[in-house]
């Protein structure tokens, strides 16, 4: 029974120190390593056929997620912050504080992507509650095209 005690805690312990990032905090139990709340590929998709679809916000260059507003890759445009409010100005949305807001990018995994974070940090600083990234093991390509969620156009 000692031993199962100990076993226990040792387990407990770590699992606790391993879920900690930088600040002692994690916004995010499923994905630590981001400090933004996300949303799987399959709970998109299926608010997204249900017709429960979220503010779809693309900050890559990868295709747009039908209704989706693109922005650009904001990596390479040192001027997104605008973009991003005039795109928000233009779908008459840029004052929907309350609607839920999901943002992508998919050029690579989420945990190693640029361009998810800063705007997720500025659409909360603009005053929206519920806003999360998509998250990508791989990228836009094999974790959505690929397993054919939701509907998607060209650009």
């Amino acid at each position: 029974m000692r031993y199962f005690f100990f076993g226990f805690c040792f387990f407990a312990l770590t699992g606790f120190a391993f879920s900690q990032k930088g600040n002692g905090k994690s916004v995010n139990a499923k994905h630590p390593s981001l400090n933004y709340k996300t949303i799987e590929c399959v709970e998109l998709d299926k608010l997204i056929t249900s017709g429960k679809s979220p503010i779809i916000i693309n900050c890559g260059n990868q295709e747009d997620i039908i209704g989706s507003i693109p922005i650009g890759e904001i990596s390479k445009n040192s001027n997104w912050k605008s973009s991003l409010k005039q795109a928000l100005i233009k779908s008459k949305i840029e004052k929907s504080f309350n609607k839920p807001v999901v943002v992508y990018c998919g050029c690579c995994s989420s945990d190693n992507c640029p361009n998810v974070e800063p705007v997720i940090k500025e659409l909360i600083s603009m005053g929206f509650r519920d806003v999360k990234g998509l998250y990508f093991f791989d990228g836009y390509g094999p974790d959505w095209k690929a397993k054919g969620y939701g509907k998607i156009s060209k650009k």
